[in-house]
């Protein structure tokens, strides 16, 4: 039986050593006379790949656990400081995959999706760009090290203050004044420090697309996160589509304060009962859990949302941690998680041999379709409350929309080549405080600002799971829905789609029509009792 990630012990490997054996297997890979051992030096690479990952993952996972140890935090630093290194290796690999004399061989053994990675790491990384990364990676460190104090305690939860600004309005006037306050002692405090190094960050970025042949850092960007099979004008122009779209908006709901369900028990319980009601294959998910130990229950108060987070050890192992302290009101958040716990066993209990994640848009639309076609089981789940948060999940998910819209279309904006001012920044950014310069507090969108794109993309796609099966199960769509996960390992977001049939975000009728489905849901709330706004 598997050890639970809560129990191993993490050991700092050794990445000189690492790096050595690395580019031997490397080499024996080149130097490989049959397809065999090609396969079997891959396979080596494979392992070496997946220890070092396992062991991020548990240092990851105690970090979440403890998030004010500077053990953890200093320990993460230092793997920071080694993204040039892997980077490097990763490309010494990919150099040699695509020219490799028995590539075509190697093209049906191993999954797709390696050779499309290795032919896209060619075009994304050069040892040119090596100061660049290391001086980008402190640069972010700085900035996470200044972002860990903007915190706020709101009804006995800890939240980021970038959290506290997108539910501002849903809470009352004092709990708003306290936000606001807090915004603005921080930033008035910080806000010349994360300026400085945000200029920094954007000159970094901008040198590393030129160096790559890229226009903008955005199209780089792109590119060196795998999204392979769209352009980000074509992401700009869904964006434009949402932002310039009214959707129905419904009122906030009026969550329970309290709900026995949501015991740690309770939840456990009432897991085994809602996977089979959406398929026997969604079954054994819930056994697999059981036999390998991989499900727990904790209360950690400094999670904004359920921890339910999903760990990838040894072979696509998932780990399920469910912090209860953060329900109820985080169901969404909650089914989310089991969609990319379920990716992890579907590839590993469906499919068999040559594991690997490759596309991070594909894992959030699986992760995002689970949270969509829950919906008629919810009840089996969090009991007889499930209307007002499946409610509440509608409107958190097209406030999204809306919000990583503006995202998306902000950070292309600030990575074009004429750099944008202080005040052209502060108007084009909507949640703003005054004319205080709220978007430094985005951690997603300094860092990450790929991510963006796989949220909005993977609602869109997720709300069309949901589309026809509102208020029954619709078994033609969890088969799409498993289909799409047991292929995920091996393709592009928009092969998957469309082997599965599901319409492309890009395509101009998709979203209008997801919107008509959800107005009708608003209008069916109307007629059972819970009330919408214009």
């Amino acid at each position: 039986m598997a050890q639970k990630l809560q129990v191993l012990q993490y050991v700092r490997p050794d990445f000189d050593v690492f790096r050595l054996d690395y580019i031997d297997a490397v080499q024996k890979f080149k130097k490989a006379e049959s397809v065999n051992i090609a396969q079997m030096t891959i396979q080596n690479l494979d392992n070496l790949n997946d220890s070092l990952i396992s062991t991020y993952e548990i240092l990851q996972t105690l970090a979440t656990q403890h998030p004010a140890d500077k053990t953890y935090i200093d320990e993460l630093a230092i793997w920071d400081m080694q993204v040039p290194l892997l980077q490097d290796l990763a490309y010494r690999l990919a150099n040699s995959l695509i020219k490799s004399k028995f590539r075509n061989q190697l093209a049906i053994a191993l999954p797709l999706a390696k050779f499309k990675l290795a032919e896209n790491q060619l075009k994304t990384y050069s040892t040119e760009i090596d100061a660049l990364l290391l001086d980008e990676q402190i640069l972010i460190n700085q900035y996470h090290k200044i972002l860990s104090t903007a915190t706020i305690n709101v009804n006995g939860h800890v939240l980021s203050l970038t959290s506290a600004l997108q539910i501002l309005f849903t809470l009352d006037i004092q709990t708003q004044t306290l936000i606001e306050t807090t915004v603005t002692n921080f930033l008035t405090l910080n806000q010349a420090k994360l300026i400085t190094l945000f200029e920094k960050l954007t000159a970094n970025r901008k040198q590393q697309a030129k160096i790559l042949n890229y226009s903008t850092y955005s199209e780089f960007n792109m590119a060196r996160h795998n999204h392979i099979d769209y352009t980000i004008n074509e992401v700009l122009t869904l964006c434009d589509t949402i932002l310039n779209t009214i959707p129905i908006k419904l009122d906030q709901p009026d969550l329970p304060q309290t709900n026995a369900n949501f015991t740690s028990t309770n939840l456990q319980k009432n897991l085994k009962p809602f996977l089979d009601a959406i398929d026997p294959v969604t079954t054994r998910f819930y056994d697999y859990l059981v036999e390998h130990n991989s499900l727990h229950f904790t209360n950690n108060i400094y999670c904004d949302v359920p921890s339910l987070a999903t760990f990838i050890i040894n072979k696509q192992l998932p780990e399920i941690t469910i912090n209860t302290d953060c329900l109820p009101n985080q169901v969404d958040a909650l089914l989310n998680q089991f969609g990319r716990a379920f990716q992890a066993f579907s590839i590993r209990g469906l499919k068999s041999g040559n594991l690997i994640f490759s596309f991070t848009d594909t894992q959030t639309a699986l992760a995002k379709g689970f949270e969509f076609i829950s919906w008629p089981w919810l009840h089996l789940l969090i009991g007889n409350d499930a209307q007002t948060f499946q409610k509440l999940m509608i409107k958190k998910n097209l406030q999204a929309l809306n919000y990583h819209a503006n995202q998306i279309k902000f950070a292309n904006y600030l990575y074009q080549p004429s750099t944008p001012s202080l005040a052209e920044l502060n108007n084009l950014w909507p949640n703003q405080l005054g004319q205080l310069p709220t978007w430094l507090l985005d951690e997603t969108l300094i860092t990450h600002p790929n991510t963006a794109v796989d949220d909005l993309l993977g609602i869109v796609i997720g709300m069309q799971f949901w589309q026809p099966t509102e208020e029954q199960g619709n078994a033609d769509i969890v088969n799409k829905y498993i289909q799409f996960a047991k292929n995920s390992s091996h393709d592009s977001l928009l092969n998957l789609l469309n082997l599965c049939a599901i319409e492309s975000p890009f395509d101009s009728a998709t979203l209008p029509s997801l919107l008509n489905t959800i107005n009708d849901y608003a209008q069916h709330l109307v007629s059972t009792g819970l009330t919408v706004s214009d």
